[in-house]
């Protein structure tokens, strides 16, 4: 599209996602995201907003992207190993329920993660992996933390924290990358 032709889109007027949908999409940035689709997607196709949002009751989420993978002692684990930075780390405490295990680290961009401090009521505790965890760790005094040298020594924690009534979720979304970690992607 050409730019002089872009247009303010106005998400105000158009009703939420069905609940059956905005359950599948799981988080408020995916709903934001999917409404912006649909809007931009009807603009180009002439087709009412409502119909495209409803088109995406059989939409898989990609892997990888607060994907929940299991649950265990009334515990949801999510894997969201995809929030390789801090703003897409903060869209995904956004979406967290209270009493959350958080599992952060890897190569950072940043170790300044004082933005994690808004969200501390919403976690139990933040396990920190990697090169940078003792930095991490310090920029946010705030929240209990443990540290750990790797990520498979963060995961071998996991059983005990298992253990503990009050932890509703374990969430991994790194806010880095994993190239320390892991060969490929996959």
């Amino acid at each position: 599209l050409p730019l002089n032709n872009l247009q303010i889109l106005d998400f105000k007027t158009t009703p939420a996602p069905s609940a059956a949908i905005q359950k599948k999409l799981l988080t408020q940035v995916n709903i934001k995201n999917a409404l912006f689709a649909a809007h931009a997607c009807s603009k180009i196709t002439n087709k009412n907003v409502d119909y495209l949002l409803e088109q995406l009751v059989d939409f898989q989420l990609p892997p990888h992207r607060y994907q929940p993978i299991a649950l265990y002692n009334k515990i949801i684990f999510i894997n969201d190993s995809k929030a390789t930075n801090i703003d897409s780390l903060l869209c995904a405490l956004e979406a967290c329920p209270d009493n959350t295990c958080l599992l952060i680290g890897g190569l950072c961009k940043t170790s300044d993660y004082t933005p994690i401090i808004k969200y501390k009521n919403k976690l139990s505790s933040i396990l920190i992996f990697g090169p940078q965890a003792v930095e991490i760790s310090a920029s946010i005094t705030q929240i209990k933390t443990q540290i750990f040298s790797s990520l498979k020594a963060t995961l071998d924690t996991l059983e005990t924290i298992t253990k503990d009534p009050n932890v509703s979720m374990i969430l991994l979304s790194p806010g880095g990358a994993s190239f320390d970690e892991f060969t490929d992607f996959n």
